[in-house]
C-alpha cells in the first residue's frame, strides 16, 4: 500500500512565494492549488524549504472549496508539520481549517495552536456552525519554541469519534 493511497491532496509548501502547488493534482484533475494571502515567505523545512507564516502579518494560504476537499459527517485525516520560531500567549495558531471565512454557518473542522488558554494542539469538528467536537494533545502537552511537530488529526464518522496525534504520540 502506497502512502498515496486514497490521498487527495498534499503540499510540500516548497515555494519561495505565491501558488503553493498540489503535489498530487488532486480535485479532479484540476489541481487542489493553495492562493497566497499576505505575502507568506519561505524557510528551511524538515525536507526541503516550507512555508513560513507571520502571524502579525496575518500571512495563510486558502484555496475555494472543491467537492473533494469537503468533510462533513466523513472519514477523514489532516496532517502538518509544524514549527513555532516564537508563540505569543495573546494568540491562537491556525493550522489547518476547512471553512468558509465569509460566513460562520460553513465550518466543518480546525486544527489549531490554542496558546491563549491551554497551550495545546486542539482539533475541533464543527456539525453546524455553533457546535462543535473537541480534543486536545493533552498527554503531549505544550510546544516549544524552534521544534518540529508533525500533527495528525482525524475524524471516524463511524464510531463518531475524533483524535489528535503529536509526533506518534497518544
Amino acid at each position: 500500500c502506497s502512502l498515496t493511497t486514497n490521498l487527495i491532496s498534499y503540499w510540500k509548501l516548497e515555494e519561495a512565494s505565491g501558488t503553493r502547488l498540489d503535489e498530487l493534482n488532486g480535485c479532479g484533475g484540476t489541481g487542489c492549488d493553495l492562493t497566497d494571502n499576505n505575502l507568506v515567505t519561505q524557510s528551511a523545512g524538515r525536507q526541503g524549504n516550507a512555508a513560513h507564516f507571520t502571524a502579525a502579518d496575518a500571512e495563510y494560504l486558502s484555496r475555494a472549496d472543491h467537492a473533494d476537499l469537503s468533510t462533513g459527517d466523513v472519514d477523514f485525516t489532516v496532517a502538518a508539520w509544524v514549527y513555532f520560531d516564537s508563540v505569543g500567549s495573546a494568540n491562537n495558531y491556525g493550522i489547518l481549517a476547512h471553512y468558509d471565512p465569509d460566513t460562520a454557518s460553513n465550518r466543518t473542522f480546525h486544527l489549531i495552536y490554542r496558546a491563549q488558554t491551554t497551550n495545546r494542539f486542539e482539533f475541533l469538528v464543527y456539525d453546524n456552525a455553533s457546535n462543535s467536537t473537541t480534543v486536545l494533545a493533552d498527554n503531549f502537552g505544550a510546544a516549544s519554541i524552534n521544534t518540529w511537530y508533525f500533527v495528525v488529526a482525524w475524524h471516524d464518522s463511524v464510531g463518531n469519534q475524533i483524535g489528535i496525534s503529536v509526533n506518534a504520540g497518544a
